[in-house]
């Protein structure tokens, strides 16, 4: 299953990389623009994928689910299996769970982000050379 998802997220990075060079973004609202754009496009598919898998009669595919959903959406997009698992808690009326999820993952996440960023500039700013 590792091996779908690391081959269906290189194809998602591909796409996402050939959607920005198609539409020659320009810095640095061009690169934000591909970025809403891609997650976008990326949530869309993602929630089709999704219904589409949830109503198949008989098998259905778990190959190609952990291929297309957190394989090529996940490297298409940032945000593609983060708003599929918020619209399930959503379905599922879990909507204090919902509430913590994604306030707990943007205040994680631009935390991390910071931290990532002043422990890595630090680092790197004090030994250029490596």
């Amino acid at each position: 299953m590792t091996l779908l998802v690391a081959g269906g997220s290189g194809l998602g990075g591909l796409a996402r990389v050939s959607l920005a060079l198609a539409f020659s973004f320009t810095p640095p609202w061009g690169y934000l623009s591909a970025t809403l754009l891609a997650n976008s496009l990326g949530c869309l598919v993602i929630g089709s994928l999704a219904a589409w898998f949830a109503c198949r009669h008989g098998p259905r595919g778990e190959a190609w689910q952990t291929f297309l959903l957190p394989g090529f959406c996940g490297g298409f997009t940032t945000v593609s299996l983060f708003s599929l698992q918020g619209v399930a808690l959503l379905q599922d009326g879990y909507y204090l769970s919902l509430f913590f999820y994604f306030a707990g993952s943007l205040v994680s996440c631009l935390l991390c982000v910071a931290i990532g960023w002043k422990l890595s500039h630090r680092r790197f700013s004090e030994n250029p050379e490596s």
